[in-house]
């Protein structure tokens, strides 16, 4: 959590507060409220404050506007004028507002997350079985029913902001590499408390209200968790207490690096929120070799979350920083949040720890499609290695793999009627090599499936 900056100014606060109109005395109810106000924004400007606390005194800010309308009165000598001097106070704020450090992150150009059921992409909503969301223990009771806030409630949202009445319990997210193995960013699992007071929690969605036994795992131990200020690193293998069933662990990079410009997706949890989608975005910094940025629509919540190439279904990442989630407004007198939003190219961008660097996940090593093609057609023998079937996220050929979504899409589909017809349409722009086409034709023609 980031500390509140001292970006008011005491003297400033405390004299907004006169003004110069002949009024009636205050009453002891909002000189209490007035006081207790002053004591919450003191608090701020101690060295140990919290984001917690900034919370509070903009809620309280908020609470104090709504009772006391258009309050004017006389104490001491002073005449106040409270409701319009704070209005004015906190507009002046705005410009200063990126002093202030939030969790991440932050909406790129058009709002894309989309609850994962109402998703248009249908490999997308596949992959969100294998995402995990990290849940405190006190919010799900013995029969797995969940006892959690709106976000519109804990987070003080705008009227007008996405997603209102659903329950936002999530803290981060993580998803399944192996079979009893979760990746996660590293700030996520600092400790064996972390370990042992969450829930990893399968199929989160805006519908559920109650958990099966058997989306509930529990945290085992921290296989491995890094989280380097000085490289930025930061990511956590968290074990389970059982394998995973009926869930495939999602495919990742195990060499060389993304491109920018690659279309991305990222699965998770933003601000606790159930599963959501966010498609859209792209690689926008591809020099760091810890990290990546792109234009993800992420939040805190986020955090943990599978970076999904979209090209070729691989997981290139872990998001685990970024951008500011939201910011303060009044909307007629209302203070409360709403999204901060950037351009597409605009702010910094979100980060991205390699899952390359991630040092303990156990897969096929992945070649690229281009080498992976080479060693096929220069090794007629081991043709009858390569296994395919519609729906593997990768096609093998004995210890090597590649995805399976590359391997088609770059030349064909592979479409099964049935089951049985086999038909090959162009995919991308411009078509594929007749000799090519037909080679591989033949050579699925010779396979039993």
């Amino acid at each position: 959590m980031g500390k509140f900056k001292k970006v008011f100014s005491i003297v400033l606060f405390s004299t907004l507060l006169v003004s110069c109109e002949e009024v009636e005395t205050c009453s002891d109810s909002f000189l209490a409220d007035k006081e207790n106000l002053e004591e919450q924004f003191i608090q701020l400007h101690k060295s140990d404050s919290t984001k917690e606390q900034s919370e509070l005194f903009f809620v309280s800010l908020s609470e104090f506007l709504k009772k006391h309308e258009d309050k004017l009165c006389e104490h001491d000598g002073e005449e106040l004028n409270v409701h319009a001097k704070i209005k004015d106070f906190i507009a002046s704020q705005k410009t200063q507002e990126k002093e202030i450090l939030y969790t991440p992150e932050v909406v790129y150009g058009q709002d894309n997350r989309i609850d994962v059921d109402l998703h248009p992409n249908q490999k997308l909503r596949e992959y969100d079985r294998s995402v995990a969301t990290q849940i405190e223990k006190k919010y799900i009771d013995a029969n797995f029913f969940i006892d959690a806030p709106t976000i519109k409630e804990s987070w003080n949202l705008c009227p007008s902001e996405r997603f209102l009445a659903q329950m936002n319990p999530g803290n981060c997210t993580g998803f399944l590499v192996e079979e009893d193995l979760i990746a996660t960013a590293g700030h996520c699992m600092t400790s064996l408390e972390t370990c042992e007071d969450f829930y990893w929690a399968f199929d989160f969605k805006d519908s559920t209200t109650q958990f099966d036994s058997s989306q509930i795992y529990r945290c085992k131990e921290i296989e491995k968790q890094v989280l380097d200020h000085s490289t930025m690193l930061d990511y956590a293998l968290v074990r389970l207490d059982r394998p995973v069933v009926d869930r495939k662990p999602l495919r990742v990079r195990t060499s060389g690096r993304v491109s920018s410009g690659t279309p991305l997706a990222v699965i998770g949890n933003p601000t606790g929120l159930p599963l959501k989608i966010a498609d859209g975005a792209q690689v926008r910094d591809g020099n760091n070799d810890i990290y990546f940025k792109a234009n993800l629509d992420t939040f805190g919540g986020n955090s943990g979350s599978p970076v999904i190439n979209t090209d070729t279904g691989i997981v290139e990442g872990i998001l685990v920083r970024g951008e500011t989630d939201y910011r303060y407004v009044n909307k007629d007198g209302l203070f409360c949040r709403e999204v901060y939003t950037c351009a597409d190219d605009g702010c910094d961008g979100e980060e991205v720890t390699r899952i390359t660097q991630v040092d303990g996940i156990t897969q096929d090593e992945l070649l690229s499609y281009e080498d992976f093609i080479s060693k096929l057609f220069k090794n007629p023998s081991d043709r009858e290695e390569l296994s395919f079937v519609f729906g593997m996220d990768v096609v093998k050929q004995g210890d090597y793999a590649v995805s399976s979504v590359d391997f088609l899409s770059i030349c064909l589909v592979h479409i099964y009627k049935q089951g049985l017809e086999k038909e090959w349409i162009d995919q991308r722009e411009g078509k594929c090599d007749d000799t090519l086409k037909v080679e591989i034709y033949n050579l699925f023609n010779e396979l039993s499936y």
